[in-house]
């Protein structure tokens, strides 16, 4: 393949991840379409700054990692967050976990509960086990939600959650666990 189709064939490609990545933004063409990694992140860039939830998990989770761009854990945490006030449920489970680790600024595990707690009742498995984690590992311990979300989550397949789920059902009494079915049952009935 010449070299001018492989050129056209990557703008195509990346048109095509730009469309599908952000469907209320107008389509770019391929000759509009960036070339480079690091003009895509610059295109991320700038729709996170327009306010795409999309674009800013993508460009925090750029900074995070060091994917494409410098390691930036604070300003990855604040991408996040931005998203995560959107409803972007994956940014609010990375924010959750940089709070609970104390990643781009200082631990703040009430703060990493409440954002969790957001993406859990989203649904997210993932969420769901990490909450259930900080609710048993962190003060104040709440054995009845962690519970609820280690029990959701091991119905949905997380095997870290069933393990999770049956260390605590051993530590709790009869009297605690009953307590925790109740809780998990009126909480079922009014979600």
């Amino acid at each position: 393949m010449s070299d001018v189709r492989v050129r056209f064939a990557g703008r195509v490609i990346v048109a095509l991840l730009c469309i599908s990545l952000f469907p209320g933004v107008a389509p770019v063409s391929a000759n509009d379409a960036p070339e480079t990694y690091g003009e895509a992140m610059a295109w991320y860039g700038n729709e996170a700054q327009a306010g795409n939830a999309e674009a800013q998990f993508l460009l925090a989770y750029a900074l995070e990692t060091g994917v494409g761009a410098d390691v930036s854990l604070d300003e990855a945490r604040r991408w996040y967050q931005l998203a995560g006030e959107q409803g972007h449920v994956r940014a609010q489970v990375r924010l959750g976990l940089m709070l609970a680790e104390g990643r781009g600024g200082p631990v703040d595990v009430a703060m990493a509960r409440i954002w969790l707690d957001k993406a859990a009742n989203a649904g997210d498995v993932d969420a769901m086990s990490l909450l259930g984690f900080l609710l048993v590992a962190e003060e104040p311990v709440d054995l009845n939600a962690a519970y609820r979300w280690f029990r959701l989550a091991s119905e949905q397949g997380d095997a870290a959650a069933a393990g999770n789920l049956a260390a605590l059902v051993d530590m709790m009494t009869p009297t605690q666990r009953k307590a925790a079915e109740v809780a998990l049952d009126a909480w079922l009935s009014s979600h």
